[in-house]
């Protein structure tokens, strides 16, 4: 028997050679189950029509006139959708903003002692599991 680094060291030729020469079992059944995926195969491709190399255009390719009786539509429905995005756009006004700087200050110093209370609390609770 080869070890590993000898047959990772061998070439193409040399292992296709071994694998010929050796005689590996098949498994009983085996050959019943290659004629069954070859039988569903073949009735596989029956079954899907065939296209004609030769025919101009697919036949999954809608014609012009059925693509151009959609234009209007299209369009109608990119402008309702562009109106209604510019009034949501006016009506909304972040609520967060502040235009007296100490104000601004005052309420991130307000959100980090909410922060830190909250994480005082959590650990708290870990030290209090721990024992």
């Amino acid at each position: 028997m080869k070890k590993i680094n000898d047959i990772e060291n061998l070439e193409i030729e040399a292992l296709e050679a071994a694998a010929i020469q050796e005689s590996v079992p098949v498994p009983e059944g085996m050959k019943g189950r290659i004629e069954e995926a070859l039988a569903a195969k073949t009735v596989a491709d029956s079954a899907v029509p065939e296209h004609d190399p030769e025919e101009k255009r697919p036949a999954f390719k809608p014609s012009g006139k059925k693509l151009m009786r959609w234009i209007p539509y299209v369009g109608i429905a990119a402008a309702i959708i562009v109106v209604v995005l510019a009034i949501n756009k006016k009506d909304s006004e972040p609520l967060d903003t502040f235009d007296d700087p100490a104000v601004a200050y005052a309420q991130v110093e307000e959100i980090f002692k909410q922060i830190s209370d909250n994480m005082a609390r959590g650990m708290d609770m870990t030290s209090n599991n721990k024992e």
